[in-house]
């Protein structure tokens, strides 16, 4: 098992909110011409590979432009104000 660090740019992630196996947190968006908004997201998912752990996040947003992923130790943890988390941090294996 890994951890990756991940991020993508949606236009919907409301419901995933509830859904989604993983935390995961909104760090920015973008608008463009036609009024639409979209947000980026991140989220730390554990997964045997990359291409896993695409496909964890893909199961609750249907609409994704991929922007980065990277792997990381197990015990690693975003760990910083902006992104926060309260208990334990939920990583898609539960």
């Amino acid at each position: 098992m890994k951890r990756f660090w991940i991020s993508w740019w949606t236009d919907e992630y409301e419901n995933a909110i509830d859904r989604a196996s993983f935390d995961f947190w909104i760090s920015g968006q973008r608008g463009f011409d036609d009024d639409e908004t979209q947000f980026s997201i991140c989220a730390v998912i554990d997964a045997e590979s990359e291409s896993k752990a695409w496909r964890k996040a893909q199961k609750y947003f249907a609409v994704m432009e991929t922007r980065f992923c990277t792997e990381h130790e197990l015990t690693w943890t975003p760990g910083n104000d902006r992104f926060k988390f309260e208990g334990e941090l939920r990583t898609g294996t539960k």
